[in-house]
Parts: C-alpha cells; structure tokens; sequence
C-alpha cells in the first residue's frame, strides 16, 4: 500500500482525492500514514450521509499517531466523483466495490470502522468478507429499520427538493437528533443552527446521493449469521434512530465483541463527543477494554440499552380520539396513554388486526380540534400512534401539547 500523505496536513483535505476505477464504478479515497506505522493495519473510515472528506480532519488527526487511514467513499457517498447513478447498486455490490478496492491497494487486511448509513456498509462488507477484517468497529447500527422510522424515512424522501430545503432540514434535524433530550445530551442552539444551515446548503449532487441512500435502506434489511471477527460495538444513550437495543441485537452475533454506551450522547455523537469516541477506538485498537468517563462497556451497556429508553407515558384513559388516513379510511377508539413521541390507542373495530399501516395517518384527540401527523401500528385493537413532526414549529408545538396531560402519573413501559 503506497500511502500519498506521511504525515497530517490539511492541504491533504483540499487536495483532490485519489481515484480508483472497480468494476466500472469510481471510488475515491485518501490515505495517511506516519512512517513508523508502515507495518501495521490501516484502519478504513465510512462515514455517514453527508459527511465529506474535510469532515474527517479531526478523526485523521487523532488516529494517525497510532495508525494509518484509510478514507473512503463509495458511489452515492458524499465527496464521490462518480457521475452514475449509485442507487443502482445494493449494499452488498458496495460491500463488493470496497473489496475491489483493498485488491487494487494490495491491501491483505484492514480493520473497517462504519459510523451510521456508514456502519450500515461495513456490516455489509463483513457479512461478505470478514476473511481480511482484523477488527470491526460499527458506530450507531441496527438490523432493520423499525416501522415508524421506515415510513418517517419514506415521507422524508417525498419532500427532498431544492425549494423545501428549510423544512427538510428541521425534518432531517429531528430525525439524527434526540431534540427532547438536547438538554441531556447538551445540543445547543447555536449547533442545531449550524446543523441545519449546513443540511440546508446541501449540493444537487448531495440532495441525489442522499436520496439514493434513503431508497437503499427502505428497500434492503442486514442478512444475519455468526462472526468471528474481533468487533467494537458503540451505541448512545439517546440515539433515537438506531436505539441502544438495536444496536444490541447487531452485537449479539459478534462471538467476540465489546458493547460500549456513551452516555448523554445521541445520533451524532461523533460531533458531539468526539474525544470521547476517539478515546473508546483507540483504547480498543490498542487491545484495551474501553473505560472512561461517561462510557459504559458491555454488561453495564447492555443494562442501559435494554431500558430501551422513551419519554414518559402519561395515562388519559377514555379520552375519544380518531386516527384517519388521507384516503378517508378511519378509526374511532379512546386515548390510552401520551408521551412527547407519541400515543396510545385503543380501537375497538381493530381488535383482530395487526398491522403496521403505510402511508401517513393523523390523530385527532377529543375536540381539541387538531390533527398530528403520524405512523401508527396495531396489535389486537391496541394501536401506537408516532408523531411526525417536519419542522421545529411542529416539535414545539406537539410538546406543548403534550405537556397539558402532565399532571397525570407518569409511568414507562417496555414495548
């Protein structure tokens, strides 16, 4: 492997990145090595939706006293040149490209590391060759997509066009962000301004890349089986699009694995904690357990994930409420119990139904008049109810909605 940079540089991140042609498909990359880690196993980054090469500065700059890296990005990837189509390909035809990737590179073994839509490919590439992984590191993963984050990510798709950019922001915001624990997890509003400046700002090219991903994940779910592969699992406490317990199930077919929970953290933890992260990789390519401060590893994880954390349940029981589709189909039932995510209903006329309902829905809760929009599921006349909310104003509002049934007791549940 020839490495272009042998020591950290920024000019490397504004230099035009290396390019290698796999099966017709471009694939870009940069590499960073210090001479005196020539000899060891580059660790290959993958980042999430929208993070470009210049995103990764501070992770090279951390990583790179201990090993090389390897940055790269598949078609459909932010910061890939190539001009084709990429939601023509599948997960494991991307998996296939990297491989071709590391062949071309002379590459015998590398150790992956996969954040988000980028966790989601290295699970992939290990599914289909763990044989050069030495190590696995996935970041924010689960199996599938559950149904309300499934028909949430649909909608989101139907909106993304250039003149709707500030409400597919705010959409995309409260989709990677937990907003009701930004007090927890410490997101400001000068981050979630900046957050949502940056994805309103995005290319055309970005715009499509992003749709392409959208479209990859409705359509295709993670194949499972047991590994062998040494494998750094690494979950948020607040992480509300793929939950600690998702990430738990995707740990438990690693034989060897280690489970660590960031607490305070969500979705984009890497920019939130990001000295933390580095902390817990680096402690784990080392052949340490990770530890730290406000880092919880394997059975103290796994507790905390299986609280599978939501906001408080409140019970109104009795309540007259009705859930609607565009399409005029309705239910009528009673409201059972509320939370700032969403409802619990009972419909009488559904009780031999279990369903998960496509399409968006709206609740209407006694006469107040309003209506939310949402995604619901039904289980034997019990239905959940989850709210969508686009845009900031809606979040705000849904909340001070919310917050009228306060008084009552409080209660969590497991479902």
């Amino acid at each position: 492997m020839h490495y272009r940079y042998d020591a950290f540089s920024t000019q490397a991140f504004r230099d035009e990145p290396e390019t290698m042609s796999i099966d017709g498909w471009l694939v870009n990359y940069k590499s960073f090595c210090r001479p005196e880690n020539r000899h060891k196993t580059p660790l290959v980054i993958l980042g999430g939706a929208f993070q470009h090469f210049q995103t990764f500065v501070h992770d090279v700059r951390a990583y790179l006293p201990h090993v090389p890296i390897l940055l790269v990005a598949l078609p459909g990837q932010a910061s890939n040149s190539d001009p084709k189509d990429a939601s023509l390909l599948s997960l494991r035809d991307l998996a296939g490209l990297l491989d071709g990737l590391f062949v071309e590179l002379d590459l015998e073994s590398v150790t992956v590391a996969g954040y988000s839509y980028g966790s989601l490919l290295a699970y992939t590439y290990a599914y289909h060759f763990e044989q050069r992984l030495e190590q696995l590191i996935l970041i924010s993963c689960g199996l599938e997509l559950r149904h309300a984050l499934k028909e949430l990510i649909i909608q989101g798709h139907e909106q993304i066009h250039s003149d709707n950019m500030e409400v597919v922001s705010q959409g995309i915001c409260q989709t990677l962000m937990n907003l009701n624990a930004r007090e927890v997890v410490g997101t400001g509003p000068h981050f979630l301004e900046r957050f949502a400046h940056q994805v309103k700002n995005l290319s055309a090219k970005d715009l499509a890349d992003y749709r392409s991903n959208i479209s990859r994940l409705v359509k295709e779910s993670m194949a499972q089986r047991s590994f062998q592969v040494h494998t750094l699992i690494i979950t948020a406490q607040y992480d509300h699009l793929f939950m600690p317990h998702e990430s738990l199930e995707v740990a438990r077919l690693f034989e060897q694995h280690v489970f660590v929970l960031i607490e305070r953290g969500d979705h984009l933890v890497p920019l939130q904690s990001p000295q933390t992260l580095y902390r817990t990789i680096l402690q784990f390519l080392g052949g340490e357990e990770p530890h730290g401060n406000g880092v919880l590893v394997n059975q103290q994880a796994v507790v905390r994930a299986l609280e599978r954390r939501k906001q408080p349940r409140y019970r109104v029981k009795g309540m007259l409420a009705q859930v609607s589709s565009p399409e005029g189909f309705a239910w009528e039932g009673s409201l059972e119990d509320i939370s700032l995510d969403g409802a619990g209903l009972l419909l009488p006329k559904a009780q031999h139904l279990n369903a998960e309902m496509s399409g968006l829905w709206h609740l209407e809760i006694g006469k107040s008049g309003l209506q939310f929009p949402g995604f619901l599921r039904i289980q034997e006349g019990k239905a959940h109810f989850v709210f969508l909310k686009r845009t900031f104003a809606d979040h705000d509002l849904m909340n001070e909605f919310v917050s009228c049934f306060q008084e009552q007791v409080p209660y969590n549940t497991l479902a």
